[in-house]
């Protein structure tokens, strides 16, 4: 089957004016005979060219889907004198290209609106999606199919378009796609071909080194309250102080100076929980006072949080503490609240996600070829790297002998080691 697998991209604010502007490019672009340099200036003269995902257009004009019964759909679309009748022919033609994955997101969001970051992570992760196409293609396909109102921004959730309602009776009645699940490779986030082998030599090189170098947790999160038993009598409680003490817990700390805060802070929180201004407030800091009240409303604002978390897998886990919690009150903390709710075997599938991407961390990754980038702005990207430390491993909490081999070799930008036999990208930029 002839399907896309990378996909446009247009940089433009106004979607309905770019849908249109687009519309009429491709039309005068007629008269050039499918002369596709001809079209990226016609686009470039217009505002609509993007050099990077150009090729992509090129299939999406070029490509014949096996169900297309003739191949003259361009010129059926230029002959059209209705705006909506050439977006018909543009939607028909996306839909067939990309029948697979377009069709389950049609099915997904007809039984409920989802979070874009949920959306992403069922086509990609559940159904096996991310091992043909890269995230930055699904993420593009995905706003492919916002600009031809497949679905559409609901607050910040997507729902069915107006065009995704009409198809959602074909994708029901449509043939059943074999699910897409190979095997994981041994590194997938490996990201450019001629770095396959600095990785290979990099993991035969540190792995057992690495995994040596582990430094000791001298503290068990059952030392401070946070046991299987406490978990099942009262959830929320239990996800509350959890969340409290990632805030509060700092590796750089000594460890009898976190005992100490946290039997101040601890006494107190169920009572912070339930909305009640405690009788003996043990806390000295206004500041933190505030932001706990902040916390406890944001989990009575999401109460079926733990229920949520109890029926998912880890990765979700993350992605629906992101969502009630978000950048402003946790974001790498999060990665700490996940080991602790596998401490207390709330979920039994963890370790994928249990290390936590410290910026530290991601330099790290960074130079070995294992992300793209050590910058973190969004949940997603702190996830890719939480996941590839662990690839890397295939230990739980792989942050740690990583953070203990840099510092211990002194990684920094720029290089300035000269005994290491890494060919790491900082290296390379060096060079």
């Amino acid at each position: 089957m002839n399907l896309l697998t990378r996909f446009f991209e247009f940089h433009f604010k106004d979607e309905h004016q770019l849908l249109k502007r687009f519309v009429e490019t491709l039309k005068d672009w007629q008269a050039d005979e499918g002369d596709f340099e001809k079209l990226k200036a016609r686009l470039q003269t217009v505002g609509l060219l993007d050099l990077q995902t150009f090729p992509a257009l090129q299939d999406f004009l070029s490509l014949t889907p096996e169900e297309d019964s003739h191949s003259d759909w361009f010129a059926e679309f230029c002959a059209t004198t209705q705006f909506e009748d050439a977006v018909s022919i543009l939607t028909d033609r996306f839909y067939a290209l990309t029948a697979p994955i377009t069709q389950k997101a049609l099915l997904l969001l007809s039984q409920k609106a989802l979070p874009p970051e949920e959306l992403l992570h069922r086509i990609s992760y559940s159904y096996g999606f991310g091992f043909q196409l890269s995230e930055a293609e699904i993420k593009r396909w995905l706003n492919c199919g916002k600009l031809l109102n497949f679905w559409r921004n609901l607050g910040r959730y997507l729902a069915l378009g107006l065009r995704g309602e009409t198809y959602l009776e074909r994708a029901k009645k449509a043939p059943k796609y074999e699910e897409i699940q190979p095997q994981r490779t041994e590194m997938p986030h490996v990201l450019v071909e001629q770095e396959r082998q600095n990785i290979d030599d990099a993991q035969a090189l540190f792995k057992d080194r690495l995994i040596a170098m582990t430094p000791k947790q001298e503290w068990t999160f059952e030392e401070f309250g946070f046991s299987a038993a406490d978990w099942s009598e009262n959830p929320s409680g239990c996800l509350f102080q959890l969340l409290v003490f990632s805030m509060i817990y700092d590796e750089r700390k000594d460890l009898n100076e976190i005992h100490l805060l946290w039997d101040q802070v601890s006494p107190v929180l169920e009572e912070i929980r339930q909305g009640v201004m405690p009788q003996r407030l043990t806390i000295s800091d206004a500041a933190l006072v505030l932001k706990l009240s902040l916390i406890a409303r944001r989990l009575a604002e999401h109460a079926d949080l733990p229920d949520q978390i109890a029926a998912s897998d880890a990765r979700t886990a993350i992605l629906l503490l992101n969502e009630a919690l978000g950048q402003d009150l946790f974001f790498l903390e999060i990665f700490f609240v996940i080991n602790g709710l596998k401490a207390m075997q709330a979920l039994s599938d963890a370790d994928r996600w249990t290390a936590i991407p410290s910026r530290e961390v991601r330099d790290t990754l960074y130079r070995w070829g294992l992300i793209a980038s050590p910058y973190a702005t969004t949940i997603n990207a702190l996830i890719d790297a939480s996941e590839a430390a662990y690839d890397l491993l295939r230990m739980p909490r792989a942050d740690l002998p990583i953070r203990a081999f840099t510092q211990a070799m002194g990684c920094a930008s720029p290089c300035k080691i000269k005994h290491c036999t890494v060919n790491c990208r900082e290296k390379d930029d060096c060079a």
